[in-house]
């Protein structure tokens, strides 16, 4: 039997060594991945700014016959806001797709017209892009963008009612 001289014998102890280190840092391949949030959960308190004349500012909740409020200030009325809890209040919400990167909404309010709201964050933009839809006429298509902001809308003045 030949002998090992000590280059050797590094040799070999380095490339144990690195073959125990790969086999290590191997991850266990489960196919588990973490549960992603839905687009609501993810979004839920977040406020988004519109100026357009009238300023309005939205929050979406976590309540999926609500979605949002929205806070209004008209450039007539520069004190004070209108607070609306309920933005589709007098139509039927039904969730199309609730997915970490987009929220599809359809409001029904009646057997001739509906609205479905689909929307996305786009870096620090929310866009909304609104389709009408009345029986007889055709489908009319909007697009809206919202900035993010951190103002606290829950101090605002609220308008008399």
């Amino acid at each position: 039997m030949k002998k090992l001289d000590i280059k050797q014998i590094i040799k070999l102890s380095l490339l144990a060594m690195i073959s125990i280190a790969t086999i290590c840092s191997c991850s266990k391949d489960d196919n588990t991945s973490p549960i992603s949030k839905l687009f609501l959960e993810l979004y839920t308190g977040t406020i988004w700014v519109r100026d357009h004349g009238d300023v309005t500012h939205i929050r979406f909740i976590n309540n999926t016959s609500k979605i949002l409020e929205s806070w209004t200030n008209h450039f007539d009325e520069p004190d004070c806001y209108y607070h609306h809890t309920e933005r589709f209040e007098s139509g039927t919400i039904q969730i199309i797709e609730n997915s970490e990167d987009i929220l599809i909404i359809k409001v029904t309010y009646n057997e001739i017209a509906s609205q479905t709201l689909t929307f996305t964050i786009q870096e620090e933009n929310l866009k909304i892009m609104e389709v009408l839809e009345e029986v007889g006429k055709d489908a009319k298509e909007t697009i809206i963008y919202y900035d993010k902001t951190s103002v606290n809308v829950d101090a605002f003045p609220l308008c008399p009612a």
